[in-house]
């Protein structure tokens, strides 16, 4: 399932002394949605992913320019896509060449499965989840397939990784509201097994629990929050508000606030690369460089 990047199609955008930098990344996956969040009967639909796309990153005089197209048979038409400036970069590539190969295979491939056939696997693992949410307004939501991610620079470094995705998104809506547990690992179809079955508890536990809370107090200044809560909160808020492409493109609040302190000094967010949500090839590079 790996991708042949045609990086010559790239660069032509870019003269030859520049150094430049190429990130590739690309999926095979199906995308399933269950449940009977807009209507009586649970509803299914089934979306099959095949997607590779590509950026390309050119450096020179500390300006950064990015190149955006997909690695298919348009990739030959890419002359009319536009050049977009980010925001300004102080390193160039690294000098040193590194090769580096990761692959991680599954237990259960899911390549090797239809997508109808995939999802009446899954759905007998499980089938004790969805017997028990018959009466509750639900969605559950399952990624299953796998990822490429790779990176080229103009002094011959080529590191690549390839590995199995499964995730999991259960839905609950409430009177109060909506609760949501999300679980994924780099795993393949094994991954909906006995192993999930504890977590996926817990949470219809706290549903339940949910049912007979009642607030009867203000929320207090001081609030604590579940680290995954958190973590996802910075993720869509900040994380990709302070992506250099969409500061430039004027869609991100944090425009007008270049330059600025935008959190109190006691905030402390750490993005580490040894987190399994984290890129494949960031975490690699990190170890080479």
């Amino acid at each position: 399932m790996q991708p042949i990047p045609d990086l010559t199609s790239f660069l032509t955008f870019i003269p030859q002394s520049r150094l430049w930098e190429a990130y590739v990344q690309g999926r095979r996956a199906i995308h399933v949605e269950y449940g009977n969040f807009g209507s009586e009967e649970p509803e299914l639909k089934l979306t099959p992913i095949n997607k590779w796309g590509a950026r390309i990153t050119a450096f020179d005089r500390k300006e950064r320019f990015i190149i955006e197209g997909n690695l298919d048979s348009k990739t030959q038409d890419l002359h009319g896509k536009s050049l977009v400036a980010t925001l300004p970069c102080d390193s160039p590539p690294p000098k040193k060449v590194y090769t580096v190969k990761e692959e991680l295979r599954p237990k259960i491939a899911p390549d090797s499965i239809s997508s109808e056939g995939l999802w009446e696997r899954i759905l007998v693992s499980l089938g004790w989840i969805i017997e028990r949410l018959r009466e509750e307004h639900y969605q559950i939501k399952i990624w299953c397939g796998s990822e490429f991610r790779a990176y080229y620079n103009s002094l011959g470094s080529v590191m690549t990784s390839l590995f199995p995705l499964s995730k999991l998104k259960i839905s609950i809506r409430l009177t109060e509201g909506v609760f949501i547990k999300r679980a994924g690992a780099r795993e393949g179809v094994e991954f909906f097994e006995e192993p999930l079955r504890r977590p996926m508890e817990d949470f219809l536990q706290d549903v339940q629990q949910a049912r007979v809370a009642r607030k009867e107090k203000p929320i207090p200044e001081v609030l604590i929050l579940d680290p995954e809560a958190m973590a996802m909160f910075i993720h869509e808020a900040i994380g990709h508000s302070s992506e250099g492409d969409n500061v430039l493109a004027d869609n991100s609040w944090l425009k007008s606030l270049s330059g600025q302190k935008i959190a109190p000094s006691n905030v402390t967010i750490v993005d580490s690369p040894k987190d399994f949500s984290s890129l494949a090839v960031t975490r690699l590079m990190t170890k080479g460089f």
